[in-house]
């Protein structure tokens, strides 16, 4: 049959059947290159250099609950509603924090109060996130769990001591990081150590105490927060548990995060006052 309309050749479109149009997206999408650890590692790396580089000074509200746990009773409490700052002179270089105690165990907290947790976990905000950025650990990809469903997971561990990295001679542990695989950045970190050495934690009169025989673990949740015009991805939750392998003891630490806001000091000059006339 001939289909010609004023001289231009044109044919019949062909009909797909429909399980055709059904496995289309499917092909295509197996197209796609996988990422490689090479890759992910890269775009995580830029963003934590880009965090570090561009954050502000900002103030947090803090809600701290430290427990010491004897035979699965809690045996030592404290909470603590603080507000938090982290300023820097500016982005880039080492920056310093300060808690501002506002109550300890729902009291008003006074003027110089000394408090003295059961447990207290320190470094969960941008310091962690170094362990994606060192020439000392392996990584990993690994197989998404169903709580990380659609979510890229890295596994990590130290390397041994080897000729061009001497210093590389961390204890054992196993770490973990959860990304987002849109942003790729980081949603969770997870950090898990056995026996290590809490020599060093002062041993009160009649307070059972962490052997070294011990599993430490500790996980940061990170969510997205708006400081001024601008989104950082920072600690929304940090989780530390010291479990004793020897006895029925452990230690808990949590703390949350909310009110993220930018911290800037206000300085006022005023103008010197006039010198008086002669009379």
């Amino acid at each position: 049959r001939d289909w010609s309309v004023t001289g231009v050749q044109t044919c019949a479109l062909p009909i797909w059947p429909a399980f055709v149009l059904l496995i289309l997206p499917a092909a295509l999408a197996a197209q796609q290159p996988a990422l490689t650890l090479d890759a992910v590692l890269t775009r995580v790396r830029a963003n934590i250099a880009e965090f570090q580089t561009s954050v502000p000074n900002f103030a947090v509200d803090e809600s701290i609950d430290s427990q010491r746990i004897l035979g699965g009773k809690v045996k030592e409490e404290t909470r603590i509603q603080s507000s938090f700052r982290i300023t820097s002179t500016a982005p880039g270089t080492d920056s310093h924090e300060k808690r501002t105690f506002n109550t300890i165990d729902g009291k008003p907290a006074k003027s110089g109060q000394k408090v003295n947790p059961p447990y207290t976990f320190n470094g969960g905000f941008a310091s962690v996130l170094g362990m994606l950025q060192s020439e000392c650990i392996a990584y990993r990809l690994a197989d998404s769990g169903s709580a990380e469903a659609g979510k890229i997971v890295i596994l990590f561990s130290p390397k041994p001591a080897f000729a061009d990295h001497p210093a590389c001679t961390a204890k054992s542990y196993q770490g973990k990081a959860v990304i987002d695989p849109a942003s790729f950045r980081v949603l969770r970190l997870e950090h898990r150590q056995e026996d290590d050495d809490w020599g060093k934690i002062p041993h009160f009169p009649f307070v059972e105490v962490i052997s070294n025989r011990n599993v430490d673990t500790w996980s940061v949740e990170y969510a997205p927060v708006t400081l001024g015009d601008k989104v950082f991805w920072l600690p929304k939750q940090v989780v530390s548990t010291v479990t004793d392998k020897a006895k029925p003891l452990s230690l808990r630490y949590q703390a949350d995060y909310s009110n993220y806001h930018r911290f800037t000091a206000t300085v006022s000059i005023s103008a010197p006052n006039p010198p008086s006339s002669p009379e």
